[in-house]
């Protein structure tokens, strides 16, 4: 998050364009602007545009809107990630706000059973929308999750994502940190017939029940104690650590190396998505070992800042095109690994509508990253 400051009076849009967003207040029917000398939030940016964030004048509550980034001076701190599409959805109807809450924000308009475009970003179980309005142009804002989830019938604690880049199609489950455990299967069934929701976890040696990755709830191993129980990083060293509020990312051999508390620390190889030396990074002998130049199926887990966490799969990509296309997504955040691909690569959870999606293969599974609550 960064701040900034508005020398000049400056108008505000609900979108990235003064051209096919509008700038009129939707409860007042005045031009929305900021400044002069006001100090504001500036949340992402967006080609020449920042969102920011700012108190609205005489009042307790906020807005969020797009100015064009030459009006914004003195720029302290790091911007998030600008939004991406995820899907667009039919929604039901409700009031949509101009940030994330219904009580803190300016209401933005209102949205009718239609289509909408969903975006990437959900603060306080609200999501970032985009929809049209009269005059062929169209407004940014926020709803609640349930207005965008396919109704009664649609999970309430994780989402299913579809998205391509680059010719890599992924199939992502979006879901909360606390809503992880790590778990085992023993090498008996696959996903299908566990009966649980998630990914397939870290690698492992088929048919001893061995793990070569970290894999501890609370310090304690997934599969068993010893040095093939979810103890130690037997591939490379990237260890993901949910700490009950954020996500962390730390270079550990040994569970009993990792700093601070943790919740749960999932093992594999890091993706190094902010670094363009990634594969030196990695090492060409780590990237033979799990085939990175052929196109055939991918896991990864990436933790988001706002504790988010997208449990990800592609049924076929090199490593550079998965990499590739979680980075057009997530962004160039560092708490990203791959996990076991191959035959292990699967995937479980329910759609917008209900219906069960996903990934499946039959190799039975020896860990899994599992929804702690399904619905």
């Amino acid at each position: 998050m960064a701040t900034g400051y508005v020398i000049n009076r400056t108008t505000v849009y609900y979108g990235p364009s003064s051209t096919l967003y509008p700038s009129i207040d939707f409860e007042s029917g005045a031009t929305s602007s900021v400044g002069p000398n006001e100090s504001v939030t500036v949340l992402w940016q967006e080609g020449s545009w920042y969102y920011i964030e700012y108190d609205v004048s005489g009042t307790s509550r906020k807005k969020r809107m797009y100015i064009v980034s030459s009006a914004v001076s003195n720029i302290s701190g790091s911007l998030a990630s600008a939004p991406v599409v995820s899907r667009t959805v039919t929604s039901s109807s409700s009031q949509v706000y101009t940030g994330p809450s219904t009580s803190t924000y300016v209401q933005a308009g209102s949205i009718g059973v239609e289509t909408v475009t969903v975006y990437n970003k959900i603060e306080n179980s609200m999501t970032f929308i985009e929809y049209n309005i009269s005059g062929g142009q169209r407004k940014r804002g926020w709803v609640p999750n349930s207005a965008v989830g396919g109704g009664s019938g649609g999970p309430a604690n994780h989402t299913y994502l579809t998205y391509s880049s680059g010719g890599v199609s992924l199939q992502m489950i979006r879901t909360r940190g606390s809503n992880i455990v790590l778990a085992s299967l023993g090498e008996t069934r696959n996903l299908l017939n566990s009966g649980e929701y998630g990914i397939n976890g870290g690698f492992f040696d088929v048919g001893l029940n061995q793990t070569l990755n970290i894999a501890v709830n609370n310090g304690v191993p997934v599969i068993g104690q010893g040095v093939y129980g979810g103890l130690q990083n037997h591939m490379l060293y990237g260890t993901l650590i949910w700490t009950g509020s954020a996500f962390t990312f730390q270079e550990r051999t040994y569970a009993s190396q990792i700093t601070g508390s943790h919740v749960w620390a999932q093992g594999g190889y890091p993706m190094y998505l902010q670094y363009s030396d990634w594969r030196t990074r990695i090492g060409e002998d780590w990237l033979t070992i799990i085939d990175a130049n052929s196109a055939r199926p991918r896991t990864g887990i990436v933790g988001t800042s706002n504790g988010d966490v997208y449990l990800i799969i592609s049924p076929s990509a090199t490593v550079a095109g998965f990499r590739s296309a979680i980075q057009a997504y997530v962004g160039s955040v560092s708490t990203a690994l791959i996990l076991d691909g191959g035959g292990s690569t699967q995937l479980r959870c329910r759609n917008a509508s209900g219906a069960e999606v996903g990934y499946s293969q039959s190799r039975p599974l020896l860990q899994i990253i599992k929804l702690e609550d399904k619905t």
